[in-house]
């Protein structure tokens, strides 16, 4: 049976959703152990542990992993990470959401190598950063002084080292992994997964994977919030309500409501128009009747009248012109 010195709240990070809700998601992790362990008698134990794993809210300050290993360190707590400082913290609302994990003074042990330290390591940071409108950010940071089996490391950014001691066994390293996606991010600042062989205090063989200083974060899909912080009910920062749909100005509105109210004026009048007599004024200043007449009427009442005259004087000499024929 596996037991805990610390209760260190759920056995794994839970890695951030692609799809966070109107909430962001953040976890951080100052180690996590996923280990199997044969031992002498006993057989394979599994180990699964992690320190100060943490989902969005919360604090953390534990410095020491430990776990019972049955069969193994004659009945007492195997020591599986301890550090001088292990701080792990998450926060997260509708606009932003931060894993962030810092460990100072680490020290990472193998079951049935008490004695010897798996790993140790000066300083380990990992932040992942996720906000509303922006590109998520992820950072895993680590100090140069690093040794695996008591053997230096260099540590040159990003990338795998390999480690083998004879007679004890080997240890791949993933330094300092930071990733990010168009709503995610996460960083892990040390990944190792190690087989050795120790042949002490009841352990044969030990194997599997240690994870330090693990953050993540997930983007909130902004549901019911502006971008930029205020809230999404079309209120302005006095208050007050813009009362604009998406996608047009109040000017454009204004523009619209006062285009709209124009023409319904325009209608009233055209109705107006039609019941009461249309009088026009020519240019000499006297009012035209309402059978639609305009300025050019009296031209050609004129036009009329000339040819009226014209077709009455040309009767009359014909008339005449018969008359003296006749005599």
């Amino acid at each position: 049976m596996i037991g805990g010195a610390l209760a260190a709240g759920p056995a794994y990070a839970v890695p951030a959703d692609e799809h966070s809700g109107s909430t962001g998601k953040a976890t951080a992790v100052a180690a996590r152990a996923d280990l199997g362990v044969l031992v002498e008698g006993v057989g394979d134990v599994p180990v699964k542990k992690a320190l100060s794993d943490l989902s969005a809210p919360g604090d953390a300050q534990q410095t020491l992993l430990t776990a019972e290993v049955n069969g193994a360190n004659k009945g007492q707590p195997t020591t599986l990470v301890k550090a001088s400082v292990a701080h792990s913290s998450v926060k997260a609302d509708a606009h932003r959401s931060v894993g962030d994990v810092k460990l100072v003074g680490v020290r990472a042990y193998a079951p049935g190598l008490p004695a010897n330290p798996l790993l140790t390591a000066d300083l380990l940071t990992a932040t992942a950063s996720c906000e509303t409108g922006k590109k998520p950010t992820a950072k895993a940071a680590l100090a140069d002084n690093v040794s695996v089996l008591g053997k230096p490391v260099p540590v040159n950014g990003p990338g795998d080292q390999h480690v083998e001691v004879p007679g004890v066994g080997t240890v791949d390293l993933v330094l300092q992994n930071a990733t990010t996606t168009d709503s995610t991010g996460a960083a892990t600042v040390l990944r190792l997964k190690y087989t050795v062989t120790p042949a002490k205090l009841g352990v044969v063989k030990a194997s599997g994977e240690i994870v330090l200083a693990e953050a993540t974060c997930a983007t909130p899909d902004g549901s019911g919030v502006a971008q930029d912080g205020s809230d999404g009910d079309g209120a302005n920062d006095d208050g007050s309500g813009s009362g604009v749909a998406d996608g047009g100005s109040s000017d454009d509105q204004s523009s619209s409501e006062s285009t709209g109210s124009k023409g319904a004026e325009g209608a009233e009048n055209a109705d107006a128009a039609g019941n009461q007599p249309n009088t026009q004024t020519g240019d000499d200043g006297l009012s035209l009747a309402e059978t639609g007449g305009n300025s050019a009427t009296p031209v050609i009442a004129g036009v009329g009248g000339a040819l009226l005259l014209g077709g009455a004087a040309a009767v009359y000499l014909m008339r005449r012109r018969r008359t003296t024929q006749n005599n």
